[in-house]
């Protein structure tokens, strides 16, 4: 459930937001994903890959100045969604409808020649699993 009091959203935002994309985290994902009633009908994980090394290459600094940039690039791209870090350099986009997040849709993104990403799809209806969703995303990403 989405906060309706500014109250509430300093008190979402104590509890899931992200200190450096000021993002939601993961376990903002957590409780959406286990409440049954939201609205959400589709995940996407962007995952960046290697990132590790582009760190150890360019420095721990500059790898979070693409995060930052990158998450700010999403939250403007997809205003209609909920983005969140996740798994540190990765990131989780729900929509409330069905969409499937391309290479296409991203390719603006001023630095994308200095990450390599993979795109993972997913429908949120009945059959989705959240348990099974979090053993497979520990694997991929």
């Amino acid at each position: 459930q989405m906060p309706t009091s500014e109250l509430e959203k300093r008190r979402m935002a104590y509890f899931f937001c992200d200190s450096l994309t000021e993002l939601f985290n993961e376990d903002y994902l957590q409780t959406i994903l286990n409440t049954l009633d939201h609205p959400f009908k589709s995940l996407n994980i962007l995952e960046l890959k290697d990132f590790t090394h582009y760190n150890k290459k360019y420095s721990w600094d500059e790898g979070n100045k693409i995060i930052k940039s990158f998450a700010q690039f999403l939250k403007q791209k997809f205003p209609e969604a909920i983005i969140i870090r996740f798994h540190g350099d990765d990131f989780v986009i729900l929509h409330k409808y069905n969409f499937k997040v391309k290479i296409d849709n991203i390719s603006t993104f001023k630095q994308i020649d200095k990450i390599n990403i993979d795109i993972h799809s997913y429908a949120i209806d009945e059959y989705f699993d959240f348990k099974k969703f979090q053993q497979i995303s520990s694997h991929t990403v």
